[in-house]
C-alpha cells in the first residue's frame, strides 16, 4: 500500500510542530490508490490515554482523489500521540513515524506502528533579553580575584573555623587545582584560588565586548566547597565570594551594560554540614540530626536515624530533600529575595529530579517580582518527552520553564564534527526537536558546548586520551598538534552554535583556550594575560555576526544535508527578504565545494567573515570550503535596510567631531593619502551597507584598512548592481560621491539608533579632565579610567547621561582635548 505523510512538511500538517491549545490543525495524507469504499482515519491519545479516532475527509487533485485530510482543534493542554488507520477492501493499514522516531517521513505498518508526536501547549512569551542574547556561564571561584579577594577568604575561613578550616588558598591564580581525598575518594579540603563577585564586576566590559547579555553564575549562595552545590545558606552570599550587597552592585552595574544576571538554583538537595540537616552537630540551631523535633526534620528521609539518608546519587554529603510544605514555601521566599536583589532568573539543577508541582511554584515567585524572569532547567534528555521516576513532565506546556541545557544539540553537534556522524543525522536529529519543542521553548534553548559538568571541549575535541589516572588529568596538556586540530573543530562547532535557533552559551574560558578533563579538572581559573587571542577574536566575530543579523536569532531554520561531510544551516525571514546561510565543511583532510541552492530572487550576497561578493548564478552560488572550515553568507532581495528616513544634516556636526578625533589618533596613517582624497575620506570603520544596526553595537575607531576608502571599495560592487556607474582613479573603482552619500545616511542612521554609544566612543579619546579655553576644568561622564589603565580592556558601553550631538559637539569645540 503506497501511502505518504510527512509531519514536518507544511503540505501535510500546518501549523508545523507543537501548537497552542485551541489552534486549528490540518492533516493531509496522500494515498496513491483510492477506492469509493476506502476510509482513513487519524488516531490520537494523550498522556491521560483518551482516545481520538477522527473519520477524515476525501482530498481532490485534478479530478482524482488524492488522499484525505482533516481539519480539527485540540482544546486541551497535553502531548499527544498520532497515526493514520487506512481501511480497505484488502485490509487495514496503518501509517505512522519512522523506526528511529524522528518525525518527519514516516513509514507503512501493518500492525503496531510508531506514533507522531504532537505538543499542545498554553501561549507564553520568552522575555526577548534572555531569547536574544547570549549566555556566559561563570564558576565563580575561577573567573576573577576582586581587589577585596582576600578579606572574603579570610572571612569565608572565620565562619568555617569550627569545623577544622577545610580549604586551601592558592596563592598563585596560575596553579593548577589538587584536591586531597580520603580512602573512599571523597574530598577531604577544597581548594579555593578566591575568584568573587567584585572580580566579575571588574571585568564587565570584557564580558560586553565579547557580546554578553547574560551571565549565568554557578551556585554563589554560602557553602562549604568550591562548587557550592553543598548550600549552607540559602538567603547568603558565600563569604568567599562577597556580601549580599555585593551581588546587587554587581546586577546594577551589569544592568546598566544590558547584562542580566541568572543564578543556580539548587533545591533537590543540602549540604550535610547545613544548619538545615547539621550531621555534626556544629550549629545552635536544630537541624535536623538534632532531633525529630527539629523544623526541618520532615525535609528529609531518614531510614536509621540518625546515621543513614537519602542522599542525591547516595552521597552523603548531599542529604536529599523532600518537597514538604514547609521546604516549598521557604524556597518560594528564597526566589523572591534573590529577584529583589538584582536577579532576573534561576537556572534549575537536576530539574528532573523536581516535581512539576514544584517548579511551578518556583515559577510563580520568580515571575511574581519580574514578569520577564526565565527560569531554565538542567535536562539533558528530549525535554518534551522526558520520563522521570516514572512520570511523564510538563515542562513546556506553559506552567514551568521557559526553556532547558540542550545537551541534545551539544551532543550532536559535536558527534557531527568529529566524524561519528553525517550531517544528514545531525539535521535529523535537530529538526526533531524543532518539531517537538513549542517554537519559543526551542528558540530560548540554551545552547552550551562546554559545561562544569563536561571536559573542556578544547580536551573533547583535541582527542585526549581516555585512560590517565587522576593525577595525570591533573596536569595533562594538548600536543600542539592535538591542539591545532581542537581549535579548527571548535571554530566549525561554534559556527553551528551561533547559526541554530536557540541562546548561544560560552562556559567561561572556553572563548580563551582552557583545557582539562571532566569535573574537577573542567574548573581550571581563567587564563587573564594568557588567553588565545585567536579563538577570541573568532567568538567575538560570530557573537557579532549575530547580534547584527536579526534573522539568525528569530528567522525561521532549515537543517540541511548537501553530503556528508557538508552541512548547511539555513535562517531565514520572507517577510523581511532576507536569509543568512552557515556552510560548514567538517571533513579533516578534504576540501569541498558546496552547491547552495538560494532562488532566482536574491540580488545581494555577501561573506559576512571577509566582507567580499559572492558571485550568484541563476539560482544558486558556489562555495569552496577547506577542510575544517565555514562560511557565513548574507543574502538579501532588497538592497534598501533603512526602515525610516534619516535627516543627515542633523547629525554633521557630530560627524565632524568623529573625523576629527579619529584623524588625531591616524596621523601616520592619513598622511599616507593625496591632498585631494582627505576632504572626503572619513577615517572611521562603518559596517557594511547591508547590515542593521542594534542599540550598544560599536563603531569601531580607524585602524589601517579600514576607513571610508576600503568601504566605499566595498560597497561599490552593491552600488554597481543597482546601476550606480564606477569611476576609475588611483584607488580602485568606486563611485566616491555616491559611497559618501551613503555613508553620511548610515553614520545618521547609527547616530540615531545609538547616541548613548557613540557618546562613549568619543569618550574614550578625551581625558576624564576637560580644560576650556578661560582655563577652567572640570569632568565629563566616563568610562572608569583607572580600570581601563589597570586591566588594559577597552570598554565598549557605559549608559551615559542624554548629551546631544549638538552638547558634544560643543564641548569638543570649546575645550582643549587630550586624546590618550
Amino acid at each position: 500500500m503506497q501511502m505518504y505523510y510527512n509531519s514536518q512538511n507544511e503540505t501535510y500538517k500546518t501549523p508545523f510542530g507543537a501548537v497552542s491549545v485551541g489552534t486549528a490543525v490540518s492533516f493531509f495524507i496522500r494515498i496513491y490508490t483510492i477506492h469509493s469504499d476506502d476510509k482513513c482515519y487519524l488516531v490520537v491519545y494523550n498522556q491521560e490515554k483518551e482516545y481520538r479516532r477522527i473519520e477524515m475527509k476525501v482530498a481532490f487533485g485534478d479530478k482524482e482523489k488524492t488522499g484525505f485530510y482533516l481539519n480539527t482543534k485540540f482544546d486541551k493542554v497535553d502531548l499527544y500521540f498520532y497515526y493514520f488507520e487506512f481501511i480497505t477492501s484488502q485490509g487495514v493499514f496503518y501509517y505512522g513515524d519512522n523506526e528511529k522516531l524522528l518525525g518527519g517521513e514516516g513509514k507503512t505498518y501493518k500492525h503496531n506502528p510508531k506514533k507522531y508526536q504532537m505538543m499542545v501547549h498554553i501561549d507564553e512569551k520568552v522575555a526577548d533579553w534572555y531569547k536574544g542574547g547570549l549566555i556566559y556561564q561563570i564558576f565563580p571561584d575561577r573567573f576573577r580575584r576582586g581587589e577585596d579577594w582576600r578579606e572574603c577568604q579570610k572571612n569565608a575561613e572565620l565562619k568555617e573555623d569550627f569545623i577544622g578550616n577545610p580549604r586551601i588558598i592558592m596563592q598563585s591564580w596560575n596553579d593548577n587545582s589538587f584536591y586531597p581525598r580520603n580512602s573512599g575518594g571523597g574530598v577531604t579540603r577544597w581548594p579555593f584560588f578566591g575568584g568573587n563577585l567584585n572580580g566579575i564586576k571588574d571585568k564587565l566590559f570584557y564580558l560586553k565586548s565579547l557580546g554578553v547579555s547574560v551571565i549565568y553564575l554557578n551556585p554563589i549562595f554560602s557553602a562549604l566547597s568550591n562548587h557550592k552545590y553543598d548550600t549552607w545558606d540559602y538567603m547568603e552570599i558565600d563569604p568567599a565570594f562577597g556580601t549580599n550587597e555585593d551581588f546587587v552592585k554587581l546586577c546594577e552595574e551589569a544592568d546598566s551594560m544590558g547584562i542580566r544576571i541568572m543564578l543556580d538554583g539548587v533545591f533537590n538537595h543540602v549540604g550535610a554540614e547545613s544548619p538545615y540537616f547539621d550531621r555534626y552537630n556544629n550549629f545552635q540551631t536544630m537541624g535536623a540530626c538534632r532531633g525529630k523535633e527539629s523544623p526541618y526534620y520532615k525535609w528529609f528521609t531518614f531510614t536509621e536515624f540518625p546515621e543513614k539518608y537519602l542522599g542525591w546519587w547516595g552521597m552523603g554529603d548531599l542529604p536529599e530533600v523532600n518537597e514538604e510544605p514547609d521546604f516549598i514555601n521557604y524556597i518560594y521566599d528564597v526566589i523572591v529575595h534573590w529577584m529583589k536583589l538584582g536577579a532576573s532568573g534561576f537556572r534549575l539543577d537536576v530539574a528532573d529530579e523536581l516535581s512539576d508541582e514544584f517548579i511551578e511554584v518556583i515559577r510563580n515567585a520568580a515571575k511574581s517580582v519580574k514578569k520577564d524572569a526565565v527560569i531554565l532547567g538542567e535536562v539533558w534528555e528530549d525535554a518534551s518527552n522526558k520520563i522521570s521516576y516514572g512520570k511523564s513532565r510538563k515542562y513546556f506546556l506553559g506552567k514551568e520553564l521557559d526553556s532547558t541545557m540542550n545537551y541534545i544539540f551539544r551532543d550532536e553537534a559535536i558527534s557531527y564534527v568529529v566524524g561519528e556522524k553525517d550531517s544528514a543525522e545531525f539535521s535529523q536529529k535537530m529538526f526533531d526537536i524543532y518539531e517537538k519543542y513549542p517554537k519559543e521553548n526551542f528558540f530560548s534553548a540554551m545552547n552550551l558546548i562546554g559545561s562544569h559538568d563536561k571536559s573542556r571541549i578544547l580536551t573533547q575535541l583535541g582527542e585526549a586520551p581516555r585512560n590517565l589516572t587522576e593525577a595525570e588529568k591533573e596536569t595533562y596538556k594538548l600536543s600542539f598538534g592535538s591542539k591545532e586540530l581542537a581549535k579548527k573543530r571548535l571554530k566549525i562547532l561554534t559556527a553551528l552554535q551561533f547559526s541554530v535557533p536557540g541562546v548561544p552559551s560560552i562556559y567561561y574560558g572556553d572563548e580563551s583556550g582552557l583545557e582539562g578533563y571532566e569535573d574537577p579538572f573542567n574548573r581550571g581559573t581563567y587564563p587573564w594575560g594568557r588567553e588565545d587571542s585567536e579563538l577570541s577574536q573568532h567568538y567575538k566575530k560570530l557573537s557579532s555576526i549575530r547580534r547584527n543579523y536579526e534573522v539568525m536569532r528569530t528567522g525561521r531554520f532549515v537543517s540541511e544535508s548537501i553530503d556528508g561531510n557538508i552541512l548547511c544551516i539555513r535562517r531565514f525571514d520572507n517577510e523581511k527578504a532576507v536569509t543568512v546561510i552557515t556552510v560548514i565543511n567538517a571533513s579533516e583532510t578534504i576540501s569541498k565545494v558546496a552547491r547552495v541552492h538560494i532562488g532566482d530572487d536574491k540580488v545581494l550576497a555577501v561573506d559576512l567573515l571577509t566582507s567580499e561578493d559572492i558571485a550568484i548564478k541563476d539560482d544558486y552560488i558556489k562555495l569552496k570550503l577547506k577542510p575544517l572550515s565555514f562560511q557565513i553568507i548574507y543574502f538579501s532581495e532588497d538592497l534598501n535596510i533603512y526602515d525610516e528616513d534619516v535627516d543627515c544634516t542633523e547629525y554633521s556636526e557630530l560627524m565632524d567631531v568623529f573625523n576629527y578625533l579619529s584623524l588625531k589618533n591616524s596621523t601616520k596613517e592619513w598622511q599616507k593619502w593625496p591632498d585631494k582624497d582627505r576632504d572626503t575620506k572619513i577615517a572611521l570603520k562603518i559596517k557594511p551597507l547591508h547590515q542593521n544596526f542594534e542599540v550598544f553595537d560599536t563603531l569601531d575607531f580607524f585602524v589601517p584598512y579600514n576607513s571610508f576608502e576600503t568601504w566605499a571599495y566595498r560597497e561599490s560592487f552593491i552600488l554597481n548592481k543597482n546601476g550606480y556607474p564606477l569611476t576609475e582613479g588611483k584607488y580602485p573603482a568606486y563611485n566616491l560621491d555616491k559611497c559618501y552619500e551613503l555613508f553620511k545616511k548610515r553614520f545618521a542612521y547609527v547616530a540615531k539608533h545609538n547616541s548613548k554609544v557613540i557618546i562613549n566612543e568619543i569618550e574614550k579619546y578625551i581625558s576624564y579632565e576637560i580644560t576650556d579655553l578661560k582655563g577652567e576644568t572640570y569632568e565629563i561622564p566616563g568610562p572608569d579610567r583607572k580600570l581601563f589603565e589597570k586591566t588594559g580592556d577597552l570598554p565598549i558601553y557605559v549608559n551615559k547621561p542624554d548629551l546631544t550631538s549638538v552638547d558634544i559637539c560643543n564641548l569638543v569645540k570649546t575645550t582643549s582635548v587630550k586624546i590618550l
